[in-house]
């Protein structure tokens, strides 16, 4: 993966977005909070699945480590880089990684 010199000015937070794209009625903050969990519980799976502890998801660049623990406790909702780095950390697309997140 290659993330360009331009890439933050097109930060998005993707779980903004995938709700907007999922759902066609009006999203609560109750909507919000549930997915953001899902996917912090999402990444954990593939990355305990993955062998990798929470330091080794940090990349000094994009991702720190408390970053990473804040997505991964669903605190926070993900920046599509974060989400990428994640994703490459992990050797899967980002389609896998959102697979399991929408129905849960």
């Amino acid at each position: 993966m290659i993330l360009g010199p331009d890439f933050s000015q097109h930060e998005v937070c993707l779980v903004e977005v995938y709700l907007v794209l999922c759902y066609s009625s009006r999203v609560t903050e109750r909507e919000f909070i549930r997915v953001r969990k899902a996917l912090g519980q999402r990444i954990k799976e593939l990355r305990l699945k993955a062998e990798l502890t929470q330091e080794q998801m940090e990349d000094l660049d994009w991702l720190s480590a408390r970053s990473y623990q804040d997505i991964e406790a669903g605190k926070v909702n993900p920046r599509l880089s974060s989400l990428m780095i994640i994703c490459s950390k992990l050797k899967i697309e980002l389609h896998e990684l959102l697979a399991q997140v929408r129905g849960t």
